[in-house]
């Protein structure tokens, strides 16, 4: 199984097992991350996209947002 599949799963199973909305479990646990675990999960393209994607729509809001990925990006 993909990556993405296994944490779509993971969060669907928590979700409904808790009072937490499904956005605010990954909320959570993306903010919770230890930053080495983070930038591990950068290494699976269909997450570095995402990232990149989400990166990109806070510049736009102009909020500061770091670089995860070390790159110019």
């Amino acid at each position: 199984m993909h990556v993405t599949g296994r944490v779509k799963g993971a969060v669907k199973e928590r979700a409904r097992t808790s009072e937490e909305s499904p956005r605010d479990i990954v909320s959570r646990i993306v903010r919770d991350a230890p930053r080495a675990v983070f930038v591990r999960w950068l290494r699976d393209a269909s997450l570095r996209r995402f990232y990149t994607d989400c990166r990109a729509a806070a510049q736009r809001a102009d909020c500061d947002t770091p670089n995860e990925l070390g790159d110019d990006s």
